[in-house]
């Protein structure tokens, strides 16, 4: 089945409109595309709604993003793969930080070629670089240098993350 756009007059199939129980055909009276675009412009022109909402909306907006991603694994790989084909050479934030933490945390004194050696000895045995008292912790920050890297498989490295090391006080 097809229908008109009252936003931009175009006749499209049933599922370019969204679902709208209120509407005697079940659909939405503006395309997706319209509405999408229509809702772009206004969070442009407004974006302290948006922050506020978000302050008190939080928890909800994560939670519920956390659940579309469990539910849409191949469409959330999908997009970030998307996301870096069009973004080449962005990291995302949270690597961007990441890295800046980490050139923060290299002293004067490492070697960088022992390190990248340590970094190829875990590429090659398909293992992960972890660093013994983390770089970041509410408690302490470590060093990025040879004496605080350790392999680790990937599982080992996870569920430590930056919770617990030797001599935790």
């Amino acid at each position: 089945m097809k229908k008109h756009c009252t936003k931009c007059k175009k006749l499209k199939n049933f599922e370019f409109f969204a679902l709208n129980k209120r509407r005697k055909d079940g659909r939405s009276s503006w395309c997706k595309v319209c509405t999408n675009n229509t809702n772009a412009k206004w969070r442009k022109k407004n974006p302290e709604y948006f922050a506020k909402w978000y302050q008190k909306n939080s928890k909800k907006a994560k939670a519920k993003a956390k659940k579309w991603r469990l539910e849409n694994p191949e469409q959330h790989a999908a997009l970030g793969k998307q996301w870096r084909k069009d973004n080449p050479g962005k990291d995302p934030a949270y690597k961007q930080i990441r890295k800046a933490v980490k050139l923060r945390a290299i002293p004067k004194w490492a070697d960088l070629k022992v390190i990248k050696k340590i970094y190829a000895k875990a590429a090659k045995l398909k293992k992960t670089v972890d660093h013994i008292v983390p770089l970041q912790s509410k408690i302490v920050s470590g060093l990025h240098c040879e004496f605080n890297l350790q392999l680790l498989s990937g599982l080992a490295n996870s569920s430590k993350g930056n919770h617990h090391w030797p001599n935790m006080p």
